[in-house]
């Protein structure tokens, strides 16, 4: 292991970065635990909620003003303490949610900038797959590969997870397109029949049919019991005399068909029992994915992607499952759109139904389901979030593309609840109204759950703490419990920014050496002095590992920083360690710590290193750079790892291009042309002219250098993408590599 602090630079032409693994300790990914996900708790912050408004053709109605709307909160007027109108996956969203969460009526204009997150829209796809047939599955599966290649935006994070968890560390948030790749790829049907081997077979509406007393399904099911093994039962020789023979037999068959309900009661009781158990799951699964989402910055679309399922509403508590998530959703900031994988179907048998057909069947006994009731959960999970729910359709890949279009525009409203309306537990109905435009149709979250507001120190990662105890021999103990809780910390679902820490992890192989994973980061020190007299040293505690795509640590780091007291409001440390890696898929995680305040920063990363054995074209990471920042007469650039720029910035830009093929005559060199975009919300903003890679004076032929330089002078504030395509003419192949970066 190597690693470097405050000096991470790079000269043109020469690979960057090399390195050796040192060991830590092994990773494992946990659940991060969670507080009240069930109940809506307020205190003094408001509750808001997105707010879309279509007219009669379902386009968004835009220009609407705060005093056109009506607030209702069980049926009784609301003041709107905040109103805007937001566009999805902007810069500017965050800012405004932030504001009407805090109740703020105006939005600096400096506050709007590009400055934080680089990514637009959270898209988070669920599969139910414990309720989705293996035909099903593969229908979701081609439609989101299809999703992923083709309609991801250059500024979105998408995340694909399931109800049974088999996807394992791919379940997270990313815009790394080999990530969800990976985790569609790995989708299967988790949908588990009953086991009941009987006959006819009894299907889960046909056992609720029975647990409602549906007489007909019940009578039906009892004679064919009846006919098959109770009724041999009581087959015996007629009494001498025969007078009461009638009356013996009818009353044979009262008890036999006794016996059978309470044979066909029970069968239907363990069907419900089992399905139950499994709908619980996916609920289970829903709710920690909306709990989740709490630590997740502006608004989220919630794919909710089924065959559909029953609830049993004899059971206590089942119909409450469903207000407790879409609660959970307006806390979230989530609106769900609902999708019935299965498509168009027939309520009808087929040819490989096990129905018996008898003048004792009814024409109307529930066979494979009731269409309905599988859609009623669904519908209500859209529509009381502020979505909709796509039935009957054979395209999924429709649903989500009118899904991202309608929620692509909305208006955010907030309002502050009455203190004493929150002292006891209670569903709060809200209902949004446009004043004199009946015509016009509103979506909205339909209600949430409060609770009694409760005085509860939430325990952040950024809390202050004592400083560690000393032993006899004046040696700090607390060491361990500093690194249990980094390690506690890197595994959380997502990001903490309450220390500003950057990551930057970039693959390059080095000749004798091997292929490795180059991780740069970078901690933002002005906010550790914010006071005048505070000017002592910080040391800030660092931990990093590296997780292969199954979530195991195959490298880790760890160390110390010291921060003296900033010369300048933007001052930053960094430190750069090299670990040595096989091909595969991976993420980097660094958490930082600051040992006096106990402030906590932590950023992820995904980053391929591919099979180079292969003999296949591929390239590095691009190394970045701002070569104003340079002195003039230092060649080299030092190396930016949060990839914020100003729009006077010249980035300088590195990358090796491995396995480039040579003509069959003898001393044929390689040709690789190399073209370079860049790319701002999907659009091309700047394409450079195609070179082709310089090969004279290159002693190593395998390992191409390139490094260009442009100029940001014409582009505006905003999130960019830099692509870079090497092509090699020789073998007719290509690769590109690409990376986020914002001009402030």
């Amino acid at each position: 292991m190597r690693t470097r602090q405050l000096n991470n630079t790079f000269a043109p032409l020469v690979c960057l970065l090399l390195c050796l693994a040192g060991a830590w300790s092994a990773y494992g990914q946990t659940p991060t635990e969670k507080q009240d996900i069930d109940v809506l708790r307020i205190n003094t912050e408001l509750v808001q909620s997105p707010v879309m408004v279509f007219d009669k053709q379902g386009h968004f109605v835009d220009g609407l003003q705060r005093e056109q709307f009506e607030l209702l909160v069980d049926g009784r007027p609301q003041p709107i303490t905040f109103f805007d109108r937001v566009t999805a996956g902007t810069a500017a969203e965050t800012v405004k949610l932030e504001a009407a969460r805090k109740g703020g009526t105006k939005i600096q204009a400096a506050a709007l900038g590009s400055k934080g997150s680089v990514y637009g829209r959270t898209l988070i796809f669920f599969v139910d797959d414990f309720h989705l047939s293996s035909e099903s599955i593969s229908r979701v599966r081609a439609s989101l590969l299809r999703f992923i290649d083709a309609s991801l935006g250059q500024n979105d994070r998408a995340l694909l997870t399931s109800a049974s968890g088999n996807l394992g560390f791919l379940q997270q948030l990313t815009d790394n397109k080999e990530v969800l790749y990976g985790a569609a790829e790995k989708l299967r049907s988790k949908y588990a029949e009953v086991l009941d081997d009987e006959r006819p077979p009894m299907a889960t509406y046909q056992a609720l049919s029975i647990q409602r007393n549906d007489s007909e399904v019940l009578k039906y099911y009892v004679e064919i019991y009846f006919a098959d093994y109770v009724q041999n039962m009581f087959k015996s020789p007629p009494p001498q005399g025969g007078k009461n023979a009638g009356a013996i037999a009818q009353a044979q068959g009262e008890q036999g068909r006794r016996i059978a309900e309470i044979h066909v009661r029970a069968r239907a009781r363990n069907i419900i029992n089992h399905y139950t158990s499994i709908t619980a799951s996916s609920f289970a699964a829903l709710r920690y994915l909306m709990s989740d989402t709490l630590e997740l910055s502006g608004s989220k679309l919630i794919f909710v992607i089924s065959d559909g399922f029953y609830l049993n509403r004899n059971v206590p508590g089942e119909s409450q499952k469903l207000n407790e998530v879409t609660s959970a959703a307006l806390r979230a900031g989530a609106v769900i759109y609902s999708i019935q994988a299965s498509g168009l179907g027939s309520q009808y048998p087929d040819a490989k139904t096990d129905l018996r057909q008898g003048h004792n069947m009814p024409m109307n006994l529930p066979r494979s389901g009731n269409d309905q009731e599988l859609q009623a959960p669904l519908y209500t999970l859209a529509v009381d979030t502020g979505g909709r729910a796509f039935f009957n359709s054979n395209s999924i890949d429709a649903g989500i593309k009118q899904a991202l279009a309608e929620t692509s525009e909305y208006y955010l409203i907030a309002w502050r609840p009455n203190g004493a309306e929150q002292a006891a537990e209670s569903f709060k109905e809200i209902q949004v109204r446009v004043k004199d435009r009946p015509e016009l149709t509103v979506r909205v979250h339909k209600g949430y759950l409060t609770a009694a507001a409760k005085n509860v120190a939430s325990a952040k990662s950024g809390n202050a703490e004592s400083p560690p105890a000393a032993n006899a021999a004046g040696v700090a103990v607390g060491q361990k419990a500093v690194d249990e809780k980094l390690s506690a910390t890197l595994s959380k679902s997502n990001p903490i920014s309450e220390l500003p820490t950057s990551l930057s992890a970039r693959f390059s192989d080095v000749a004798d050496q091997g292929e490795q994973i180059s991780v740069a980061t970078e901690i933002s020190t002005s906010e550790l002095f914010a006071a005048a007299a505070d000017r002592q040293t910080r040391v800030i505690d660092l931990l990093g590992v590296v997780l292969n795509d199954n979530g195991k640590s195959v490298a880790s780091f760890k160390g110390q920083l010291n921060a003296g007291a900033p010369a300048a409001a933007n001052s930053v440390i960094s430190q750069t360690t090299d670990l040595k890696v096989k091909p595969g898929l991976y993420q980097v995680r660094v958490v930082a710590r600051d040992q006096k305040s106990g402030l906590t920063g932590s950023a992820f990363q995904w980053v391929t290193v591919p099979d180079l054995t292969q003999k296949r074209l591929a390239l590095s990471s691009l190394f970045v750079g701002d070569r104003k920042r340079a002195e003039a007469s230092d060649p080299r650039v030092p190396l930016s790892i949060n990839h914020h720029f100003t729009p006077d910035s010249r980035i300088r830009f590195f990358a090796s291009i491995y396995n480039a093929a040579r003509g069959s005559e003898a001393g044929a060199k390689p040709d690789v042309s190399i073209q370079t975009r860049i790319f701002r919300d999907d659009q091309t903003v700047f394409t450079g002219p195609v070179v082709r890679a310089a090969t004279e004076g290159v002693d190593d032929l395998t390992r191409l250098p390139y490094a260009a330089e442009i100029s940001l002078r014409t582009l505006k504030p905003g999130r960019y993408l830099l692509e870079l395509t090497a092509t090699d003419n020789v073998a007719k192949t290509s690769s590109s590599q690409r990376l986020r970066f914002v001009v402030d």
